[in-house]
């Protein structure tokens, strides 16, 4: 988890989309607003939960960046951000609680970790939400020489995080969500087939969207 958003933060990599889809259609995706002029990193050669990293220019060879790390998570935010002290002390990282910030999101937990790297003291900020079983983790960073003249924009970027309603809050009938959660408990209990629920969803939810489908599906499905 982690310990793997500093690997990544080590490399300046090549500025290209890195998805075809639009993550506003996605249900519990994270957004947030990059700086200006920033532009997005290649993620094709990096694990499934690095979902975003925008890099900026620095002074030198080790740039400002910032990334969005989403994972499985059943524990609480301030349990999430207590492994996080825990790893940089084991590390011997100086770790800063900087209490909760707003976003669009809701509150988020943030702290602030400086460490050293070939390129110079590196200063990062993470704001952390854990919500829908899965923590949300957007990471700032640059040299900690160079992290007053990003301040502003990586707060305004911070703050301008936000998460999706859920598959099942995007039904706004109280009425057709409760029909498909009695739907979706019949498969999870084998009282019925995958293929009748995928039917029955073509059939009564066809009005959601595919990219809606696809994850109700990878939700209720190993």
């Amino acid at each position: 988890m982690y310990r793997l958003l500093f690997f990544f933060l080590l490399f300046s990599l090549p500025i290209e989309a890195s998805s075809t889809q639009d993550p506003k259609e996605l249900p519990e995706a994270c957004l947030f607003v990059p700086p200006k002029g920033w532009g997005a990193a290649d993620l094709s050669e990096f694990p499934e939960g690095l979902k975003a990293m925008v890099v900026g220019k620095g002074k030198g060879p080790y740039p400002p960046s910032i990334n969005l790390w989403i994972e499985p998570y059943l524990g609480t935010q301030k349990n999430y951000m207590k492994s996080i002290k825990e790893i940089c002390h084991a590390d011997k990282e100086e770790f800063r609680d900087l209490g909760e910030i707003k976003t669009e999101a809701g509150t988020a937990l943030l702290c602030q970790v400086d460490r050293r790297t070939k390129w110079g003291n590196e200063r990062q900020l993470h704001a952390l939400i854990v919500r829908y079983d899965k923590a949300y983790l957007l990471t700032a960073a640059a040299l900690k020489d160079e992290f007053a003249d990003h301040y502003a924009e990586f707060f305004k970027a911070i703050r301008s995080m936000n998460i999706n309603k859920g598959v099942y809050e995007q039904i706004t009938s109280l009425d057709r969500r409760c029909k498909l959660q009695a739907e979706v408990l019949k498969v999870k209990q084998n009282e019925e087939s995958l293929d009748a629920f995928v039917a029955y969803i073509d059939d009564h939810f066809s009005d959601m969207g595919s990219a809606w489908k696809t994850h109700l599906l990878e939700k209720i499905t190993p």
